[in-house]
């Protein structure tokens, strides 16, 4: 299948800061050897898959009470769709990319309440791509999501038995195709 998986990750930390960056990196060429209905070797065609990414993660401890903090990943995929048994060979593509982003903070006024924000963004793109029927747009198709989430929370504890927790979660959507007349939002 002539696989390969690589990976790396660096950390750091101390008391103050804390870092994380992650990478990652995949791919197959999938071209192996199969026997069609009628009994024939062939070599299987249009298989080879792809992944990269990266995620980084990044803290910042103020004297104990107030951390911040911003995470950002980074993925994307890349697949040939191999044609079933029984179809010709086809040169279909598939192509998916995320984008995903986050900054925290997160106070803590006394060992009984805190109060913590997050605001995060999220991006979407797919791609399907099938050279044969492009002029048809039905087989072929773009889509794009996105989303902005944002919350801000409130935690109290009275006793070890006993808290209250409260805030409020704030959701934007957005999400695009080439195969529908504008944009969806939400």
């Amino acid at each position: 299948f002539s696989s390969m998986q690589r990976s790396a990750q660096f950390k750091t930390s101390d008391r103050k800061w804390y870092s994380s960056t992650c990478l990652i990196s995949r791919s197959s060429e999938n071209d192996f050897l199969f026997e069609t209905l009628d009994g024939q070797t062939e070599r299987m065609t249009n298989a080879a898959s792809s992944q990269a990414g990266i995620m980084q993660d990044i803290y910042r401890n103020f004297n104990n009470r107030l951390i911040v903090g911003a995470a950002f990943w980074y993925q994307i995929n890349r697949r040939e769709i191999p044609p079933s048994l029984t179809t010709k060979p086809s040169d279909i593509k598939q192509k998916d990319e995320s984008i995903r982003s986050m900054i925290t903070v997160q106070r803590l006024f006394s060992s009984n309440y805190r109060v913590s924000f997050r605001s995060a963004y999220f991006n979407d793109d797919f791609s399907y791509h099938d050279p044969e029927k492009v002029t048809s747009n039905i087989i072929d198709s773009e889509i794009k999501t996105g989303s902005i989430n944002t919350e801000l929370e409130y935690d109290h504890h009275f006793s070890s038995r006993s808290k209250i927790n409260a805030g409020i979660s704030l959701v934007h959507q957005l999400g695009s195709s080439i195969n529908w007349n504008g944009d969806v939002r939400q």
